[in-house]
């Protein structure tokens, strides 16, 4: 009787074995299901975020990534078209070499256009000058609408001031509205993400000083 009692202890304490096991394998086939959806989650997880930070943060901003804001966008454009419109030595060879340097920013079509400009003004004589673009007042949230997903209009109101052996022989105040995309070159090529398309519409004149 006491061997038949020893028995079932031993077969008891055999299927309580067994039910840890059972599990025991069913914790590890969770952890392995949960690892599974980790590295799923890190395989199609973006390799790299961009961040474009507005301004001012000193009161906190909430930012979507690779959300533009139109701070960035009006700076983009006055920081691109107005270094190509700045001549330190002379337009004759400083505008060619910057249409070149900036291409990046530019459409294909609009570095057409900027080529075709500069081939215009050599024919006028328009060239053999120093010019300088500066901003005219300040940022305001009017000067950059979104017109759809992607493409922004900028107006861009500028000065621009060219001298000849140090004598001013323009002094113009110009309104440029500057159409503005989203462009899908390499960083590495255009860290903006950003390109100059052409403009919305005529650039106009506002004002002559000289």
């Amino acid at each position: 009787m006491k061997i038949l009692v020893n028995l079932f202890d031993c077969w008891k304490q055999q299927d309580k074995e067994k039910l840890h096991i059972k599990f025991l394998y069913g914790v590890a086939g969770l952890l392995l299901f949960f690892c599974c959806l980790l590295f799923w989650g890190w395989k199609s997880a973006p390799s790299r975020l961009t961040l474009y930070l507005p301004p001012d943060i000193s009161g906190g901003v909430f930012i979507k990534a690779d959300q533009i804001p139109p701070q960035d966008v009006y700076e983009f454009a006055f920081q691109v078209f107005g270094s190509v419109n700045t001549w330190t030595n002379d337009g004759t060879s400083d505008y060619q070499t910057l249409i070149q340097e900036y291409k990046n920013y530019f459409s294909p079509s609009f570095q057409d256009w900027l080529n075709s400009d500069y081939q215009a003004k050599a024919q006028q004589n328009a060239l053999e000058r120093k010019r300088y673009m500066t901003l005219v007042g300040a940022y305001s949230a009017g000067d950059v609408e979104e017109v759809s997903e992607g493409t922004w209009q900028v107006k861009l109101d500028v000065e621009i001031v060219e001298t000849v052996d140090n004598q001013v022989v323009k002094d113009v105040i110009m309104e440029y509205p500057l159409l503005v995309n989203r462009t899908d070159l390499p960083i590495t090529s255009n860290p903006w993400g950003l390109e100059i398309s052409g403009f919305a519409s005529q650039p106009t004149r506002l004002q002559t000083n000289v």
